[in-house]
This record gives C-alpha cells, structure tokens and sequence, in this order.
C-alpha cells in the first residue's frame, strides 16, 4: 500500500529546496536518509562539561579565537592523528563550525572576481559561501565510475585568477576519498599558481577503503595548505557549531579579522564541552565507524535492488546512487516516488552538481544513521519492493 503521510501540498520540486529537505526532515512520519545529522547522542563527559561551563559563568564572550584549553587539546589531538606539529597559538582558531570556518578562509583568500576551483560534485556550502563573496567558482568534474581526477581538466581550470582548489576529504555527496598522490598533485597544481589548498576533513574519523592522508601532513613540501576540522561529526555535536581551521601562522593573522568582524567567537560554554570530548579519545568513532560500514552495505544493496547504480564510497557517510536506470530515472521524480510510496526521504543530486543534466541522474544516500533508522527503511523499502515497482510520479501535488 502507498505510504500516505507525506504532507499534502508535497510536490517533486520542493525536494529541489535545501530548507525543504530539513523541513521534511522533521515530519515524525518520514525516515530521513537525505542529511548528514549524526544518529547517536553526545559523549556524556562533553554535555556535563558544558553544563558545568554555564553553571560556572561561563557565559560571556571567551578569546575569541578559541577557549586556549581547547585550542592546545584541539592541537595535541590533530598532531597525534597527523605526525605534524600545529601551534595552538599561532595556526589553529576555533570556528563556528567547519561552514564557518571555510567562510573565514574563504574571506581572507578570495576578492570579487577571483576564482575557487571545487570538483564536481561538491558540497553544496563550499560553492555558495564562494558566490556570496562574489567569486567564481569554476567546476572540475570527477570520472565515473570511481570518482577520478582529470588533472588535465584541472589545470586546464586554473589560472592568474585562480585563488584556492577546495575539497573535502572525505568528499560530500560522492564518498571519494583522495589519495596522498592525488592531495600532492593538486598542491602542485596550486603551487604553480600561488592558490591555496583549502581541504574540510570534517569526515576523515569515517574512513572504510583506502588511505587516509591528513592534508597537514604534507605542508613540510607544500605551505600551500589550509585544513579544517571540526568536532560536529566525530562527536555527534553538530548543533554546538564548532570547528577547527588550521593554517601558516600569516593566513590565520588573516582569516581570524573575518572571524572576529563576523561572530565574536564560537560558543564559550560549548568549547569546554568539546574539550572533554577530545580528551574522551576514539573509541566513539571506531565503533560508528563500523555501524556506517554495514549500514553503507545493507543500503547500497537495498538501492541496487530497486535498480539504482551506487557508485564505490571510500569515506563520509554518503553515498551516490545512479538511478537514470530505475522506473523514475531523474531524481526528483524518483526522490518523490520513495517518499510517496515509503516514506523515505532522499536528497535530489542536481543540488550537488554544476551540471544540473548530470545532477538529476543521481540522488544521495546518507548511511550514517542508527541502527533503527536503517532497519526501517530496509524494511519500508523492502515491502515497496515486493509490492511491485515504485509507479511513476507526476510534478504535481502527490
């Protein structure tokens, strides 16, 4: 039987709306698989701290490049994880959130008219934090079928106006995970231009094939490197709004007058509670590490059983799903028909790509969702499937 609570003024376009997908998000009758909004609660170590941190007056404007304690935990964290030393001081500034950090990097690199390199496809925030300062942002499309570098097509892309290549390792939606060659070939690459490597690792604890190469790590060869951190995923905080941009001692002078004029600081009480959960250690993301390998496993088949294309995933906890194969083969068209028939929500592709013909071929899947969250959409697609093929939607209200 269909699934009817989907709201009744749903049509195909609005999954097409990022503020929609959250609104959708939150209805108690659809499952969400679309956002990447981390299943489990805090660490209880960091929610005590934070309490006793509002308990204890902590409630006022702190340094406003990061509570110091934070900032010395944050470093000795990222140097153990990266065999690279990092100033706590001088290259390390506590942001509000990784989005916020990649806007104060993206401030102090970029004027009006310079240009941001991003692979395609790419999250969707790197490219409009970009068009809000007025840049252009030039797209490189990654290969299928296993998300490659064409590093002809990306020099091809650079130039004299060319200012920073932004990633993120893990990337966000494709799962790509960027090997030590290839994080070497583009900071040549910016090298030859005098451009910035911006890298947001903010998924690199979820790692399932392959390397991880802390970006850091290379800045012995290349000074061209900025990272960002943060503690939304790893600790499952993502509402506190606190991350981590490490960078050479003149580009944090910089980008730290942006975060300054911009928000005064990150959370002060929040910050104390960060610094218990770094100093809780791994094992909370060791153990999610492998829950999101089986829940990538047991999706990717429940996706190709309805005879989508996933494509590899190495990292994060998204994947791509081509469906230009299925009953519905554009994504908002099929985004609607699952949420109709099941109730289970996913994102629309074209919102991660430039290239929009591209984009509709696709829609995102996010497995990094509890264990009941998973089991239920197994289920509900599971008796969608046995009841016969998904029937085609209009673009009108469903």
């Amino acid at each position: 039987m269909p699934h009817t609570s989907t709201p009744p003024m749903f049509t195909a376009e609005t999954l097409a709306n990022v503020p929609n997908l959250y609104r959708f998000a939150r209805n108690p009758d659809i499952i969400d698989i679309a956002l990447g909004v981390p299943p489990d609660p805090p660490p209880e170590e960091a929610i005590e701290a934070a309490i006793a941190a509002l308990r204890g007056r902590k409630n006022q404007y702190g340094d406003i490049y990061g509570v110091l304690e934070l900032r010395r935990a944050a470093s000795e964290h990222l140097a153990r994880a990266w065999g690279q030393p990092v100033d706590p001081e001088r290259e390390l500034t506590v942001t509000c959130g990784v989005t916020g950090g990649v806007f104060c990097v993206l401030s102090a690199l970029l004027d009006a008219g310079d240009e941001l390199v991003v692979f395609d496809p790419s999250f969707l925030h790197h490219v409009s934090t970009a068009l809000l300062l007025r840049a252009r942002v030039v797209h490189v499309p990654l290969l299928e079928p296993d998300w490659s570098i064409d590093f002809d097509a990306l020099d091809a892309a650079m130039g004299p106006r060319t200012r920073a290549v932004l990633i993120a390792n893990p990337e966000n939606p494709s799962g790509k995970l960027y090997s030590e060659q290839d994080l070497r070939r583009i900071a040549e690459s910016c090298a030859r231009w005098g451009a910035t490597l911006i890298v947001d690792e903010v998924y690199s604890d979820f790692v399932y094939r392959g390397a991880y190469t802390p970006s850091w790590s290379l800045t012995d060869t290349y000074g061209n490197i900025v990272s960002i951190h943060g503690v939304s995923k790893s600790y499952a905080i993502s509402g506190w709004r606190l991350g981590f941009v490490v960078a050479a001692a003149p580009l944090t002078t910089r980008l730290r007058a942006f975060h300054d004029a911009s928000t005064l600081g990150a959370p002060a009480p929040l910050q104390h509670g960060a610094l218990a959960a770094l100093q809780r250690g791994d094992a909370l993301q060791r153990a999610r590490r492998a829950k999101y390998l089986g829940h990538l496993r047991a999706l990717t088949a429940a996706f190709e059983s309805l005879g989508a294309r996933v494509l590899p995933c190495s990292g994060g906890v998204f994947f791509c799903a081509d469906i230009s194969g299925t009953a519905q083969p554009e994504d908002l068209d099929f985004a609607a028909a699952l949420l109709r028939r099941t109730g289970v929500l996913v994102a629309p592709g074209r919102l991660f790509f430039a290239d929009s013909a591209r984009g509709k071929r696709f829609v995102r899947v996010c497995f990094g969702k509890s264990e009941e969250t998973v089991s239920a959409v197994l289920a509900r697609m599971g008796r969608a499937r046995d009841e016969g093929a998904q029937p085609r939607v209009s673009r009108r209200a469903v």
